[in-house]
């Protein structure tokens, strides 16, 4: 009021229809402390006269209390048997009073690094992972709400070989004329590949294990000596 000015002493602020004390009232303001406000809407209205005892148009409105965080989890997580992927699918549900999910916050991190490109709406989320290597990774997701909450969980998951090598024809094959043959194979591990065991490689003929054979990541060769004419069995 520029003429009579206010009365500070008709100020009044009310919070859902109670009347606040302890105000800080000025010429042209006031402020009130409050503590312990529970969750969800609150209204709040604010009257004063000025020195004339003229009633000022009084103001109301209202706000909203939400100091929970979102929740977050679980988390999905799918590996297909013999590959480098997996599909993340967490679960993100803001509790009321729910201001709503700020999807700009929202971070999947997989091993220490953030995932781009994860599809994101009503609360369900979805990434796809390629080019992983074998062994455990972990997960963690978090969002925030327009209030400013933070939602966090973290999870892992295994990527593991499931896919036997496989093994090329042995040599040799048909018809041979020499009685002291080189016996070979070779053979590879698809990926996602924890390698070849060579420990594991063995070469039998005719149900006898052959010894002596050179033994690498891909192929194994074994020297023979005065074989008997005949037919050979090679595993």
């Amino acid at each position: 009021d520029d003429v009579t000015g206010v009365n500070q002493e008709t100020v009044q602020v009310s919070l859902d229809g109670v009347i606040v004390g302890g105000c800080t009232v000025s010429a042209n303001s006031v402020s009130c402390a409050v503590e312990s406000l529970s969750q969800g809407v609150h209204n709040i209205s604010v009257t004063a006269s000025d020195n004339a005892g003229n009633p000022a148009v009084g103001a109301a409105g209202q706000f909203q209390v939400d100091t929970l965080a979102p929740l977050v989890g679980p988390i999905d997580i799918t590996v297909p048997p013999g590959t480098d992927s997996a599909q993340i699918e967490p679960n993100i549900l803001d509790p009321d009073p729910a201001s709503g999910i700020n999807q700009a916050t929202l971070q999947v991190i997989v091993d220490g690094n953030i995932h781009g490109g994860c599809l994101a709406e009503s609360g369900h989320v979805s990434c796809s992972l390629d080019g992983l290597l074998l062994g455990t990774h972990g997960v963690t997701i978090t969002a925030a709400d327009h209030a400013g909450n933070i939602g966090t969980a973290s999870s892992s998951f295994q990527v593991n070989d499931t896919v036997a090598p496989v093994i090329s024809a042995s040599l040799p094959v048909g018809n041979i004329l020499t009685n002291s043959p080189i016996v070979s194979a070779g053979f590879s591990d698809s990926y996602p590949s924890s390698g070849i065991d060579t420990a594991s490689v063995t070469v039998m003929m005719n149900g006898s294990l052959l010894s002596g054979c050179l033994v690498n990541s891909t192929s194994v060769s074994c020297n023979t000596a005065n074989l008997a004419a005949g037919n050979y069995q090679i595993t």
